[in-house]
């Protein structure tokens, strides 16, 4: 068995995308079905790509590029952020809601209880059968003992404190208990609450209060979001001893989102949006040239850095790059552009294998994989791999067929 170009371990092998699914290269004659391993397709890359699709500039731009992506099981899914916080700034109530971004960058408002100033409930709804939907949920664990839930993160990978609520008839309020740490997240919602910290966005300049509530996403999980993590029990406590305060009156009215802000907060990591663009690169070269050759020892800290985040990869201006006429040549429309081609490398005997890359009409970015030498005949001329995302569609051209292409569609001559 051929040894996998990332691990360099022989493993069984799995089909992986060449551009991922997420970012519309979901096209059957794009994969690598002979030289990625199981362990570096799904337990690496994986997760890295789904950081890099949720929560990094790119997935923000693919809100409002992107008509759908490639859900669970092969599914057709829609473009999402995930956010640490997602807030929107209703003026007509004067508080902060929490809310969901989707395709277009249209906020949902999230069906939720906030506990006001001076200890009133207000309930914010997206219409009244979602609003009933929820309290349902809502008080059908609250009459019961809770497990609480929180992410926390370290580094791309995830873990979850739980942490159990007894309910003291006596004293009418809930009891915790000792924290416990778990790799996985619960895989039921019964009996679970998930917790999460209030903070005040930045970018917020109106009068409008944050203050604790209880809400549903939109996957079904119910949340307590809390100004001090601490104050979870006492919230869920004060709700339990008031249950006749949990009702949708008849004549609720829905909430619309027009004239509001939106305020997010993503963290995010360059690290990752360059791991994962050097790994599409050098798939691009497996793909076009063959597995050997980016089998190369002259790829391996590319690989190494794609695979683990050590050492770093090369990145050049678009100046330099032979093809940069790209960056001033017209909008190609809804696509990404890749162009793999040889740059100048720091010996005159030898060829710097570069990638140019746009996503969604953004800036070019341009990463060096490997310095090669300079009579290798993949690198004679550049390639340029188009990827039309909406379509599911990749296809290859050389610089007179890609000038051709552009001419045909009408979008102007390509220098």
């Amino acid at each position: 068995m051929d040894k996998c170009i990332y691990c360099d371990e022989a493993k069984p092998f799995t089909d992986e995308h060449v551009v991922s699914a997420g970012l519309g290269g979901d096209d059957k004659r794009w994969m690598l079905t002979d030289c990625v391993c199981g362990d570096c397709n799904t337990k690496i890359f994986s997760k890295l790509e789904a950081k890099f699709l949720r929560s990094s500039p790119v997935a923000i731009a693919r809100l409002f590029h992107q008509e759908k992506t490639r859900g669970r099981g092969g599914k057709p899914g829609v473009p999402s952020v995930t956010a640490a916080q997602s807030l929107l700034d209703d003026p007509a109530s004067g508080v902060f809601l929490n809310q969901e971004l989707g395709p277009g960058f249209v906020a949902a408002i999230l069906p939720q209880l906030i506990l006001q100033n001076g200890g009133t409930l207000t309930a914010h709804l997206p219409d009244v059968a979602t609003g009933r939907s929820f309290l349902s949920d809502f008080k059908a664990v609250l009459c019961r003992d809770l497990v609480l839930v929180r992410k926390v993160k370290a580094g791309l990978e995830a873990a979850y404190e739980l942490t159990e609520l007894k309910w003291d008839a006596v004293t009418e309020e809930y009891v915790a208990s000792g924290v416990q740490t778990s790799a996985k997240a619960p895989k039921t919602t019964d009996g679970i609450m998930w917790v999460e910290q209030l903070v005040m966005p930045k970018t917020a300049h109106s009068a409008s209060r944050l203050t604790p509530r209880v809400y549903r996403r939109s996957q079904g999980q119910l949340v307590c979001a809390v100004i001090e993590l601490d104050d979870a029990p006492r919230v869920l406590s004060l709700l339990r001893r008031n249950p006749d305060a949990i009702v949708v009156p008849d004549d609720a009215t829905p909430i619309t989102v027009e004239d509001t802000g939106v305020h997010l907060k993503i963290p995010m990591s360059i690290k990752v949006h360059d791991r994962v663009l050097t790994k599409i690169c050098i798939n691009l070269a497996a793909h076009l040239f063959g597995a050997d050759f980016v089998r190369r020892p002259e790829f391996k800290t590319a690989k190494r850095y794609a695979r683990t985040g050590e050492g770093n990869i090369l990145k050049i201006g678009a100046e330099k790059h032979p093809a940069n006429q790209l960056a001033g040549a017209a909008d190609f429309g809804e696509v990404h552009v890749f162009c793999i081609a040889p740059a100048k490398a720091e010996t005159e005997d030898s060829k710097l294998l570069s990638v140019m890359v746009q996503l969604y009409g953004g800036p070019f970015e341009t990463f060096g994989l490997a310095s090669l030498p300079e009579n290798v005949p993949e690198l004679q001329e550049p390639l340029f791999v188009i990827v039309a995302y909406n379509e599911n569609r990749i296809e290859k051209y050389t610089l007179s067929e890609l000038r051709a292409a552009a001419e045909a569609d009408g979008l102007g001559p390509i220098a």
